[in-house]
Formats: C-alpha cells, sequence, structure tokens
C-alpha cells in the first residue's frame, strides 16, 4: 500500500512541477496575441481614420473584428484556437 501512495506523490509532484512551465507557456502566448493585437489595431484604426470611414457598411466587419484591443485579442485567439477561419479575417483585412 505504500508502494502506491510513493507513486502517487511522485506523479502528483510532477504535475505540479509541470505547471510552472505551463504558467511560462501561457504568458507567452498572452504576450504574443497582446503585441500582434496591438499592432492589428494600431493598423486598423489608423486606416478607418484616415478613410474616415468608422461608419460605412463595407468596414464595419474590420471595425468590429479589430476596431479595438479587446476584440482583437479574442478574435487573434478565436483564429489560433480553431474558432473561427483564418479566412474571415483575410478578407476583413484586405
Amino acid at each position: 500500500v505504500l508502494r502506491f501512495f510513493r507513486e502517487l506523490r511522485m506523479m502528483v509532484y510532477a504535475i505540479l512541477r509541470s505547471m510552472k512551465l505551463m504558467c511560462w507557456a501561457c504568458m507567452v502566448l498572452s504576450l504574443l496575441l497582446f503585441v500582434f493585437g496591438i499592432t492589428i489595431t494600431t493598423g486598423t484604426t489608423d486606416h478607418l481614420a484616415s478613410a474616415k470611414s468608422w461608419d460605412d457598411a463595407s468596414s464595419k466587419e474590420l471595425a468590429d473584428m479589430f476596431g479595438t484591443l479587446d476584440r482583437s485579442f479574442l478574435h487573434l485567439y478565436m483564429a489560433i484556437s480553431g474558432g473561427r477561419s483564418w479566412g474571415e479575417y483575410y478578407t476583413a483585412l484586405e
């Protein structure tokens, strides 16, 4: 019985130690999404401001997807996790 608990304790320790690496991986992924979100949001707002087309029907989808940083972050996450297709974002950014 003690041998079983020793192996269980080793498995629990291995899982707990791997949590540190998982936190770092999540941190790097969040940082990448944040940086690309800032880049795309800045490009979108500059484009819409120069064309003065915030209310234009043709750029409504672009403004809805990438008009704010939180929406850009969400849509980038949806694109990499399989929530929405890359093609939808490509056509909006064209």
